[in-house]
């Protein structure tokens, strides 16, 4: 990796891209995948001097060596949420219907399972971080693609909630490709169950979900433009 200071991740810019080669010990089918992991934005903790950088990973199948390469590899899918639950804060429920409504405006196109999806990801500093960088390839590709449904969390008013990750090569990848096969690959329970058929299974907590929004989803489905979440 060119030496451009990248090891301290709030050193990181938009467009930083660092690839490695998958190393899952849990999951060896997926080692000869690489993941790319493209700083797309930025996260301000309060208290903090520098933001933390947030990151989409994608996963490749064949090695990265140019910004096609970046292109064609798939994105990692960071969580899940079913459109029922689409304006509800990760700290709790609301109760504001005028805040329903406003939040009702934003664009939203879930999957054919009702499912919505999050891709940023917050990288947390950490000693192993350092280690984990150095090891990777370094790409700078400043106009990456960016995924056109992607979901952005409410959380205390703010459209922006995210999970985060420490890097590291002991664990990092079987908790990386755990997700990888429940989310991209659909072995999340729900995905084994048509949209009608999925209030028979034995979470009852969905059933007012999938009533609710089955309609909706059949009037989605005809829909030709799909809008982009702003």
């Amino acid at each position: 990796m060119k030496k451009l200071n990248k090891e301290n991740i709030t050193n990181w810019e938009i467009g930083d891209c660092f690839i490695t080669p998958i190393k899952s010990q849990r999951f060896p089918q997926y080692n000869d995948r690489y993941l790319i992991i493209i700083c797309c934005d930025y996260y301000e903790f309060i208290g903090r001097k520098k933001n933390y950088p947030l990151v989409y990973y994608k996963i490749s199948k064949k090695e990265v060596n140019s910004e096609k390469d970046i292109d064609d590899a798939e994105f990692y899918i960071r969580d899940l949420i079913h459109m029922g639950l689409r304006y509800l804060p990760y700290s709790g429920l609301i109760d504001d219907r005028e805040l329903e409504k406003e939040r009702d405006k934003v664009k939203l196109y879930p999957d054919e399972y009702g499912f919505l999806k999050e891709y940023r990801i917050n990288i947390f500093p950490n000693k192993n971080n350092k280690e984990f960088i150095r090891n990777c390839k370094y790409i700078k590709y400043e106009n990456f693609e960016r995924p056109k449904e992607e979901f952005f969390h409410w959380q205390d008013g703010l459209t922006n909630y995210f999970q985060g990750d420490i890097l590291t090569v002991e664990w990092f990848f079987d908790k990386l490709m755990y997700w990888y096969q429940i989310n991209n690959e659909r072995k999340l329970v729900y995905y084994h169950f048509p949209l009608e058929e999925m209030k028979q299974y034995r979470d009852k907590s969905l059933y007012p979900l999938i009533v609710k929004y089955k309609d909706f989803m059949d009037e989605y489905k005809k829909k030709e433009d799909y809008p982009r979440l702003k």
